[in-house]
Parts: C-alpha cells; structure tokens; sequence
C-alpha cells in the first residue's frame, strides 16, 4: 500500500495529496512504481487525463516523453512526428505549437485506433497538473535538457523531475553540477559497468540506474554492484516492458507468475524503481500479492491448451506448415511468443479450435478474452457452447498493437456445472483477420445485485398538477415474477390515480403489478403512470422509488 507522510497524517493515494509533499517521501513500501508513457491504458499516451490517471492510482513515477516545436514549446510525444499517436502528419519539429493544437490525441497506444478529443500537451501542463504529488520523468530530453531546467526551475519543481541522459559520465556530471537539485537516471548494460567507476572518480553520481540485462550472470547485476550502487545513494531501477530489458520478469511474464517477475526484481534483484506498462496489476499485486483475475474465481482457459484429438476433430488451421511453428510437434496451431506470452496467432478463417472447461456452479458468467490487435477491424470470431442460444459472437477490439494485450468482453452465457467443450471459431465474414489471443477467462455473474432500476420521470407538469411515469427495467439474468414498488413525496404532491399498477396507501404510495404485467424477462421494461396535485407554482421534485427488486 503507498504511503505518503504529510503533515504527520498517512494518506493512501495521491488522489488524497493537498498541494505538493516532498520528494522524498513519495514511495510505496520502498518500491516506487514507474508509469511507462502515464496510465496510457485508460487514456491515450502521455496525455494529461493519463497523467491524472496515473497520479489517482498513487503512481510515484509518471515517465513522459518530451520533444520540441519549431516556436519552441517543450510538448510530450515520444515520437519525432505526430504520425503514429495524432489525427496529423508531420515532424515536431517542424510544426508550432498552434498546429499540434489543431490536432487530437489516438486511444492508447495510437496507430489506427480511435481520435479521441485529447490535445497533445505542454511540459508545462504536465508540471502544473502533478504539482509535487508524484515525480516525473524526461524520456527523450537530453537534448533539450537546458530548456527544460529552466522551465521545471521556474515553476520550481526541480524536486520532483528526473532527467533523461544519453551521454557519457563526464557531460551528465557537468550538467547535474549546473543545480544540485537536479536528478539524473543513467542506463548501465553489460558494455558500461566501468562507468560507475567513472561516475565515482568524479564525485558525482546519477539519481537512479536502469540496468538492462540480458542473462543473470552479468556483472553489473550482480550483488556486489547492486550493493555497491545503492550504497553510493542511487537507486536500482529495471524496465518490465520487454525482452532485451528483463527477459524473465517482464509484465507479460509477471501477469500470471509476478513472484517470478516482478518478485525477483524486489527479491533478488534490488529493485527501487520498476517501469511498467501495466501499472494497475502492479499496484494491486503489491496491496494484495495477487491479481485481479486470479482473485476473482475466474475459470480461465489457455488458448494453447486445446483438445488432444488432432486436426479435424480438435482444431482446423488453414495453414498446413506454420510460419512461427506450433505450440505442440504434431498440431498446426501458430502461437507466438510476445515478452514472456503465448498468443495464438496469425488467425485466418476458416479456422477453429476446441476447448474443455470445467464449470464449478451453474450459472451465469462473463466472458472475456485477453487479445492483442493493431487495427480497428481486426476480425471476429464466435464462441460456441452448443446448439441453442448459448453461442457469443464478438468483434475484437484494437489494442494499438500486436504486443499489448486487454481483456476484451465478450459477453455473457449460461453454463450448467461440470465439464464441457465449447469451440472458438473465427467469423468468416469478416474482411480481415488480425488479432491474437491469450486466453479465455468466464468469472460467474454475481446474483446478488439488483435485479432492477426502478427511476420516475415527470412527464409534464403545470401550475397545480403534474403526470409522471415509474419505469421499472429488469437488468438481471432471471425473469422477475410480480413486482411492487414504494414512494414517498416530500413536496406535498399527492397521486390522484395511477394505470397500468394498482395503487394504495397515501404518501407512502404503493403500485403493484397487474396481472398482465406482472412478468419481467430480463433486459425488459415495464411502466406505470401517475396524475396527482402539487402545491400551485412549484416545481414537482422527484421521489425515490424503493422496492426489493429495485437498485
């Protein structure tokens, strides 16, 4: 859990700061969480909701990406060009900051998804939105690293900016000299294990190394240096983002094993900083040490873990010799390996592939299935769980590229208890298939929520009198059998009649079904009217509708 110490209080989330607290006191159990791009999954990259975002989930570090335009305004793009996350073209560089704001930020990622009406924003947005409640870091900025002093040291929150550097021990110590206020994040691989020597030498050292390794038996990761480095006041920081950063403790490693991801970086490896693009598994695995679709009685079934029977009868792929190999020696079935993940891949129609699943209760459950896609019609496919109505069928979302996966929901079904077979068939009359998938999960439905919303509309009123209906809509997965609702007015109103209810009491009313209404299937919708008397030349205010089917 983050735990933020202002003013002797212990807050939870930064969604609780009052103003700015200081630097040091931003962490969370020692770990401090690092959000790749902001919270681009819930808004698009390095886009201010996604800053907020990201400070309302008590992210200590938000990493942003900064580039210039040809007026000289610092914006935050992680692109030299406005290409991939824009409805625009063109190099930053070579546009005004009055021509970045004619266009509108992409969901996510960018590429081919939705324009959202999002502006790409200024550094100086971004500075005023945080505020001291989180710490900041400078992707892409050791070229502008002078212009951006002098804006964060104007707006003085040099405490809380990281900068980013792309040069050798000798020019970061001299700029870092310029303020003793300023932090530095230097890379250190295999190839630069001397230049913690060199940064020693020079009485100087960064804020925090991100060490990128390839296998355990590099020297820069070793215990000595990881002892080493911190002894000297800086911190240890890994990316979990891809392979070539943490091969074995990515996010896609960590979704199922974070022990074994994340995990080791703490345990074993040292970690201060982790940089992640999944910053909201992260937080629940270090409030809980779980997750949240391992902690929800989820039924998940892998895609790679299909029917034993062969080609024909367990699956149908249209490939005969697959291009990125098998999952197993004797099937056909592509799946490939994204950071740590098995997807089945390179989807084509005609193709199918049969499942069992074991059901624990009878009922009804969501089902979601965890894809990646880089285009917004990137195919379809069917789930079938036998003849009758029990079949879904769903378009796939676009997750902005292959190698980001998201639970996209598929729907809802009735599942009797036990084990079953259910099929997952690629929808042939689509014009394009290019999605892959990880995994299918079903979590049961809770039962016990409301059955219905019960809301009353005034439908016209006058000086004295008014007509209002009570709209009473069955939400729930089982037909509602006879229903009865309450009021009470507070305005001095008073129901005269009502139709299509039979009406008793006075002020609290209450209406009960006629017999021909009575039945209410699920997603249907029955309605009453009211015509009464309120106090001449006030507004008729509306009551609260209570009921045990109500929500």
């Amino acid at each position: 859990m983050k735990l933020v110490n202002m003013l002797g209080i212990s807050l939870i989330s930064a969604s609780c700061f009052i103003g700015a607290v200081n630097a040091q006191d931003i962490s969370r159990d020692d770990i401090m969480i690092m959000a790749h791009r902001a919270d681009w999954r819930a808004f698009p990259e390095n886009s201010l909701p996604a800053i907020q975002s990201a400070l309302d989930k008590g992210i200590e570090i938000i990493e942003v990406d900064i580039r210039m335009t040809s007026d000289g305004v610092i914006v935050l793009s992680h692109d030299t060009s406005v290409n991939r996350t824009t409805d625009g073209s063109g190099s930053i560089s070579s546009m005004t900051y009055d021509d970045i704001l004619q266009l509108r930020l992409r969901e996510y990622l960018g590429g081919e998804t939705s324009v959202t009406e999002y502006h790409m924003p200024t550094l100086e947005e971004a500075l005023e939105l945080i505020d001291g409640q989180a710490m900041i870091f400078l992707d892409k900025g050791w070229a502008l690293r002078n212009e951006a002093y002098e804006l964060v040291k104007s707006m003085d929150m040099l405490d809380y900016v990281i900068f980013d550097t792309s040069a050798g021990p000798d020019e970061v110590a001299t700029f870092g000299r310029k303020d003793n206020r300023i932090k530095q994040l230097y890379r250190i691989n295999e190839d630069k294990i001397d230049h913690i020597q060199q940064f020693e030498d020079l009485n100087y050292v960064p804020y925090a190394y991100s060490l990128n390794y390839n296998d355990y038996l590099q020297p820069h990761i070793q215990p000595e240096t990881l002892d080493r480095i911190q002894a000297n006041g800086t911190k240890v920081m890994y990316n979990t983002l891809w392979y070539g950063q943490t091969p074995d403790a990515t996010d896609e490693v960590s979704h199922f094993n974070p022990d074994a991801g994340w995990g080791r970086l703490i345990r074993h490896m040292r970690a201060d900083i982790i940089q992640t693009d999944n910053i909201d598994e992260m937080t629940y695995w270090l409030d809980t040490k779980s997750l949240p679709h391992l902690d929800n009685n989820s039924v998940i079934v892998m895609a790679d873990e299909f029917g034993m029977e062969g080609f024909g009868v367990s699956y149908s792929d249209s490939v005969a010799a697959p291009s990125n190999g098998p999952t197993r020696p004797a099937d056909a079935i592509e799946f490939c390996d994204k950071n740590g993940t098995f997807l089945m891949c390179n989807i084509r129609h005609d193709e199918w592939v049969k499942y069992d699943i074991t059901i624990p209760q009878a009922g009804y459950y969501a089902v979601s299935a965890r894809v990646s896609s880089r285009q917004q019609n990137a195919g379809a496919f069917f789930l079938e769980f036998g003849e009758g109505n029990n079949n879904l069928h769903h378009k796939v979302m676009n997750t902005s590229t292959h190698d980001i996966m998201m639970h996209d929901n598929v729907g809802e079904v009735y599942l009797e208890a036990g084990k079953q077979e259910f099929t997952f068939r690629v929808d042939n009359s689509t014009s394009n298939n290019n999605f892959n998938v990880h995994y299918f999960m079903f979590e049961p439905v809770d039962m016990s929520l409301p059955m219905a919303s019960c809301e009353y509309h005034i439908s016209s009123e006058w000086d004295n009198g008014f007509i209002a209906n009570v709209r009473i809509q069955n939400h729930g997965h089982e037909t509602i059998y006879g229903w009865e609702v309450d009021w009470n007015y507070t305005d001095g109103a008073k129901a005269d009649s009502v139709w299509n209810a039979n009406l008793r009491g006075s002020n609290p009313y209450t209406a009960k079904d006629l017999e021909w209404n009575a039945l209410i299937r699920p997603g249907q919708t029955v309605e009453f009217g009211i015509q009464g008397k309120k106090q001449q030349g006030t507004a008729h205010q509306i009551p609260h509708i209570n009921g045990d089917i109500c929500g």
